[in-house]
């Protein structure tokens, strides 16, 4: 690698490419429509589209929600 991964980034390939988004636990992630994903043990990750490209961020959600 020559270049920073993005946290939570899946890369794969010679020259590696991203290929997804993973949890810390290695879980893929699929988004839905409002760009959030909720993993099988609650760990919720948030996709950001701006000018800089995509990033994840993980999200701490409302204990209410």
């Amino acid at each position: 690698m020559t270049r920073s991964v993005p946290a939570y980034a899946l890369v794969a390939g010679n020259p590696a490419r991203r290929r997804g988004w993973v949890t810390p636990h290695g879980e893929r992630a699929t988004f839905d429509a409002a760009g959030l994903f909720v993993g099988s043990d609650g760990f919720t990750l948030r996709l950001v589209r701006d000018a800089d490209g995509e990033r994840v961020e993980a999200c701490v959600r409302d204990a209410g929600a």
